[in-house]
């Protein structure tokens, strides 16, 4: 069976039901990702409203405090202390009347204050103020109980803070025709450093209803408030606020009391075992999306915020969504098989290609030139072919570098004998030239100071010549440098000034154009005597008059230093030879030819790299690249 009716075949019989889980899958997972997403904005919004609803009571709670220091109440409290005594104070009426006064304007600016009462020690009522418009300022009994607390009144607000303000639930008199769906907020009054009274504020909770009135509601969701109070049964599961009743803080609704009495009693269920989730309804009609929220300071009691979605909501945009995916995957379907035959026919085409590529390949054709074609799978194998072509050349290049490698040691090998061999010749007369400076120093007079300053200049170079000497004789004998830190600068600051000299003959400066401050670690005589045979092969090859340029670079592996002359540069044949013992393109009698060995030999101890290449502006740049680390050479095992 030819390639491309397989290929019609298996796709063919692969697209229909792979498109058919691909279009349900993807709505099902849209579906289910979008709903995520709803349940986090909607959790989102939760948290949004307690933050407005707990930036509102934090207010109210701190207008409270802020209303035990107003005048009116701070003349009155010697009329409470009078009245702890069995006494009546002098201005009785006039204080108690200001403070009516007040407390009724007060009360029309902030309606969210229900009723304000001030207290005596006994919790005697010593004045009432109501929304209701009425105003009780008698000195009447103490607060009759609407239902059985335990302990007395009074010792209830003995133990509150003295300094602070408490949130309690206090007992009502039994004619007070309003449940306040808020805890009482209790202000202890101080006089004389001692408590005289309380302030007692039953809140009405009108700002709360202004706020979840005016809370947008996505989705046409139904908000839902209820107090949890484990310790007072009564209270406990009370609805504050209901969107389907038209119940709120400071109006009565129609609807069930109590959140137990709500979708079966699962939402009930839900908030005493987590304080914030998401939970359906047992019809799974609706998602109903809770958080718990503490209003109260050091309080158990606690408020469950609620919103109540409607599934269909969610689902909706979802309805037409599937109609349009199943009417694409019918049209997808027809298309699959048309396209099918078609990239058949398209795959036999790119492997023939690779084919007649591969049999060039053999023949000898190294030049691997395949365009990209058909589908992944061809892709990949034509991507293999040209990575197997190119990692053969790569092999083949590194073995031409290895055996030049090779050849090179060699060479060098050579040039330790011979080095070792002149460097015993060397020694000698350098000795008799350093014994016969120490003589001539100490023959001439103490007034011969230019002689003195020629035959330091003698020794010097004397010196210089027997460490060159000496690392001839490393080199031979194949001494690891001594591995040592030391500055940058200065140590080419002072190869400048060792052929300064050389290159003022020549009519020739030698300048630093730039260097890094920072060391370096290696042989430092060593590598001078490299930077030294550079700095004199520029000097030599530049023209009168020009400078030759010493620069380094940093970067996060190695030090390079370069040295670039103004000379003709170098011919292309001789380019693969400029390492070679004995080679010089200098005159007879000017070089020896060993100078660039030597250097390559002693940067490849160092595990750097030494080049010399022509410079795109003219002349020859010789650079040279050392490591920032140490290369890994154990100097105690090889000395």
């Amino acid at each position: 069976m030819r390639l491309k009716t397989n290929i019609f075949l298996w796709v063919a019989t692969a697209t229909v039901v792979p498109l058919t889980v691909l279009v349900f899958g993807a709505a099902l997972y849209s579906e289910a990702q979008y709903r995520r997403d709803v349940d986090h904005e909607e959790a989102a919004n939760l948290d949004n409203l307690v933050s407005d609803i707990d930036r509102r009571l934090r207010i109210e709670r701190g207008m409270i405090v802020e209303l035990t220091k107003v005048t009116p109440l701070i003349e009155f409290l010697p009329v409470v202390v009078a009245a702890d005594l069995g006494e009546t104070h002098p201005q009785l009426q006039q204080r108690r009347q200001d403070l009516a006064r007040f407390m009724s304007a007060f009360q029309v600016v902030v309606p969210s204050l229900r009723v304000i009462r001030v207290l005596d020690l006994d919790g005697n009522t010593l004045l009432r103020a109501g929304q209701d418009g009425t105003l009780e300022a008698d000195l009447g009994g103490p607060l009759r109980l609407e239902r059985p607390v335990g302990g007395s009144y009074r010792e209830r607000l003995a133990q509150l803070p003295s300094q602070e303000l408490s949130i309690i639930d206090l007992p009502y008199p039994r004619d007070d025709r309003f449940y306040s769906p808020m805890l009482d907020a209790v202000q202890p009054l101080h006089s004389d450093g001692r408590i005289v009274g309380y302030l007692v504020v039953s809140m009405w909770g009108s700002y709360t209803d202004q706020i979840l009135d005016y809370t947008p509601r996505p989705r046409g969701g139904e908000l839902l408030i209820a107090e949890l109070n484990p310790d007072d049964p009564i209270r406990d599961g009370r609805i504050l606020y209901d969107d389907v009743s038209n119940a709120g803080f400071a109006r009565l609704g129609g609807g069930p009391e109590r959140i137990q009495d709500y979708f079966s009693g699962s939402l009930w269920d839900a908030v005493q075992l987590s304080p914030y989730g998401v939970i359906d309804t047992p019809g799974k009609s609706e998602r109903i999306y809770f958080v718990e929220y503490h209003p109260y300071p050091g309080q158990l009691v606690s408020w469950v915020l609620a919103n109540r979605v409607d599934v269909s909501s969610l689902i909706a945009p979802f309805q037409r969504i599937r109609i349009g995916i199943l009417l694409f995957a019918g049209v997808a379907l027809i298309a699959s098989m048309v396209v099918a035959r078609l990239g058949a026919r398209q795959v036999s085409r790119p492997v023939a290609e690779l084919s007649r590529v591969m049999k060039d390949y053999a023949h000898g054709h190294t030049q691997v030139d395949i365009q990209d074609q058909g589908p992944d799978e061809i892709r990949d194998l034509q991507q293999s072919f040209v990575y197997l072509a190119e990692t053969q050349a790569s092999l083949e290049d590194e073995r031409d570098r290895a055996r030049a490698l090779v050849i090179q040691n060699a060479k060098l090998a050579g040039v330790g004998k011979l080095a070792a061999g002149i460097a015993h010749e060397i020694n000698n007369p350098i000795s008799n030239i350093l014994s016969l400076v120490k003589l001539a120093e100490r023959e001439l007079p103490p007034d011969a100071e230019g002689a003195r300053e020629d035959i330091a200049g003698i020794r010097d170079e004397a010196i210089r010549t027997s460490r060159i000497v000496q690392g001839l004789l490393n080199f031979s004998r194949q001494v690891p440098p001594k591995f040592t830190h030391f500055e940058i600068r200065p140590w080419i600051e002072e190869s400048l000034a060792l052929v300064r000299q050389v290159a003022m003959k020549r009519g020739v400066t030698c300048a630093i154009e730039q260097c890094d401050e920072t060391e370096v670690q290696g042989d430092r005589n060593q590598l001078q005597q490299v930077l030294i045979n550079l700095l004199v092969n520029a000097a030599q090859a530049s023209e009168p008059g020009s400078t030759v340029i010493v620069r380094t670079n940093r970067d996060e592996q190695s030090l390079q230093i370069s040295v670039r002359d103004t000379g003709p540069g170098l011919a292309e044949e001789i380019c693969d030879k400029i390492f070679d013992p004995f080679f010089t393109t200098k005159p007879v009698g000017e070089g020896s030819g060993l100078g660039l060995s030597i250097s390559l030999g002693i940067i490849q101890a160092h595990g750097g790299q030494l080049s010399l290449n022509n410079h795109p502006d003219g002349g020859v740049i010789a650079r040279i690249a050392l490591p920032l680390a140490s290369p890994p050479t154990d100097t105690d095992d090889n000395a």
